[in-house]
This record gives structure tokens, C-alpha cells and sequence, in this order.
């Protein structure tokens, strides 16, 4: 029994470690695609999916390095330190995702107030989003020890559950259902024919469209890759107790949808993912393909040689 519990921690914890891994991979990679090509400067939602990539790397960090003390047997230094930081990185992916959805808003429902899609106020609200991140798990944690060899909060106790739980999972859903609901609603009511006449306002919906379906994918891993931790936060309140291999179980599931999102991030950015050179040809083939077909178009029509030969080929097929 011993040898099958210790070759279940073995096994949760590398696969821990490996989500860390591949969560750091793919938000420092998008961050420094972000920061050489300053599309930080060119795009409002650049800046805020790399805010929250940056919140990515911080939280896989953490993670990696968790992991790491519970594979070599040192799982209990610094693990206050630690846990505090776990909680605080993870509520700073969700807030930052509510931070995306909060300027789509401002961007489709009250596109009339330019002032709330300026630089200014988008960084503003994310250093609002920052300090809150930081500082909500604070007055929580350290009264109460932390679980062994996880460095989480105690689930079963009521105070830490209601806090923590709210902060970090159930207020960002709420959130999130208000903002998109308002911002679904604003769209039924511009899909009028009366209102779709005009190819601008054509053009306009289906890009806002198009965009929210970018945004909603990330979402909806997010809220379903924390539902199982969540839900055994629930089960504690009834148990009295914090199952150790459930809460391993929720980590899991928590860590691999943040690396998944992060990975999503990259796919659905366009100005980011046009700058991976090597592989533009397989992610974006679309867009190339017609930008090849309309390069080659006009080098045909410009060239004097060719115009004759479509003069000829013409004649030839009347």
C-alpha cells in the first residue's frame, strides 16, 4: 500500500511538473514575441492577453517549482511562502481574463465613449487587477496551516473556503456570465436586417463576432479546468477533512487548462502569431494562400510579357 501511494504522488507530481513546464514555454514565448515587436503599442488586446500570459508565466512558475520540492521529498520549505503565491497567481489568470472581457465590452456595447478603450484606462484597471490578485489571500493563510506536501489552503475550514473560493473561481464566473450575457444581448439586437444594411456595420458585427469567439475558447477552459478543484472545495465544507489526492487531482486538471490557455492565446492572437516565422505556413494558411494568389496576380499584370500572353490566350478561347 505504501509503494502504490508513493507511485501515485510520483506520478501526479511530473505530470505537474511537465504542465508547468509547457505553461512557461508558451507564455514567455508570447511575451517575447509581445515585447520585441511592440504590438503592445498597436494593439489594446495584445496588451491584455499578454497581462495575462504574464500572470500565466508567474502562476506555471510557482507550480514548476512546487513540484519540483514535492519530487525531491522537500515539499514543506518556504511552503507559506509559496502557497500564498499559488493562490494569488491563479486568481490573477482569472482576473485578467475578466479584465479581457471587461474591455470587450467597452469596445462592442459602448463603442460611443472612446475614453474607455484608451491606453490610460486599460492600464489602470489592470493595475487595480494586480493589487487585488496580490493581496486578496493575504489575511487568509497564514492563521491556518497548510496542507501537507501541496502548500494549498485548507479546504475544510469554512472561512478560508468562502474566501478563497469566491476570490479566486466564483466571482470571476459571475463576472463573466454578466459581461458576456450583456455583450450577447447588445449583438442579437444589432443583427436586425434593418440595422445589417450597410456593409460597415457588416463588417463591423462579424469582426466583434469573430473576436468574442477568440476570447470565449481560453474562457470556458478556464472555468471548466478549475471546476474540479472548485467542486472539492465543496466537498471539504461536508467532509470536514481535504482529500490529499483530490486536491492533486484538481491541481492537475487546473494547471494543464492554464497551459492549454495559454497555448490558445497564441493561436487566436493574430499579431503574435503572425511573427512565428518558422510556422506561419501551417498556422495561418488562409491568409497567406490569398496574399500569395493577389501578389502573383498583380506581378502578372504587371509584367508586359504576361499581359500579352493573356491578350493571346484570350483571343485564343474566343
Amino acid at each position: 500500500m505504501v509503494s502504490i501511494k508513493i507511485n501515485w504522488k510520483i506520478l501526479c507530481d511530473s505530470i505537474l511538473l511537465i504542465e508547468g513546464i509547457l505553461g512557461i514555454f508558451w507564455s514567455l514565448l508570447f511575451l517575447i514575441i509581445l515585447f520585441k515587436h511592440r504590438l503592445y503599442l498597436k494593439s489594446s488586446l495584445s496588451l491584455l492577453v499578454g497581462n495575462a500570459s504574464l500572470a500565466g508565466l508567474l502562476f506555471h512558475t510557482v507550480i514548476f517549482a512546487q513540484s519540483f520540492h514535492m519530487l525531491i521529498g522537500y515539499p514543506n520549505i518556504q511552503c507559506i511562502v509559496r502557497g500564498h503565491l499559488i493562490h494569488a497567481f491563479a486568481g490573477s489568470v482569472y482576473h485578467s481574463i475578466c479584465v479581457q472581457a471587461l474591455h470587450r465590452l467597452f469596445v462592442t456595447v459602448y463603442s460611443n465613449h472612446p475614453n474607455l478603450q484608451s491606453l490610460k484606462v486599460l492600464i489602470t484597471i489592470s493595475i487595480i487587477q494586480w493589487i487585488f490578485s496580490l493581496t486578496f489571500c493575504l489575511p487568509t493563510l497564514n492563521p491556518y496551516p497548510m496542507i501537507d506536501d501541496i502548500c494549498l489552503g485548507p479546504f475544510h475550514r469554512r472561512y478560508v473556503f468562502i474566501h478563497l473560493s469566491i476570490a479566486v473561481y466564483f466571482l470571476p464566473i459571475i463576472f463573466l456570465i454578466i459581461i458576456y450575457s450583456i455583450i450577447l444581448r447588445y449583438i442579437r439586437k444589432n443583427t436586425s436586417p434593418y440595422i445589417l444594411q450597410s456593409l460597415s456595420n457588416k463588417h463591423r458585427l462579424h469582426r466583434e463576432i469573430s473576436i468574442l469567439r477568440r476570447i470565449l475558447i481560453p474562457v470556458i477552459i478556464m472555468l471548466l479546468s478549475g471546476l474540479p478543484l472548485a467542486s472539492f472545495f465543496v466537498q471539504g465544507q461536508f467532509s470536514f477533512q481535504t482529500p490529499e489526492y483530490s486536491v492533486r487531482i484538481g491541481m492537475i486538471f487546473l494547471t494543464g487548462g492554464t497551459s492549454l490557455a495559454m497555448l490558445m492565446n497564441i493561436i487566436f492572437t493574430d499579431s503574435v502569431r503572425q511573427h512565428l516565422s518558422p510556422y506561419k505556413y501551417f498556422l495561418i494558411p488562409n491568409k497567406l494562400n490569398k496574399k500569395s494568389k493577389i501578389r502573383q496576380y498583380q506581378l502578372e499584370a504587371a509584367s508586359p510579357s504576361t499581359s500579352t500572353n493573356i491578350i493571346k490566350n484570350r483571343t485564343i478561347t474566343i
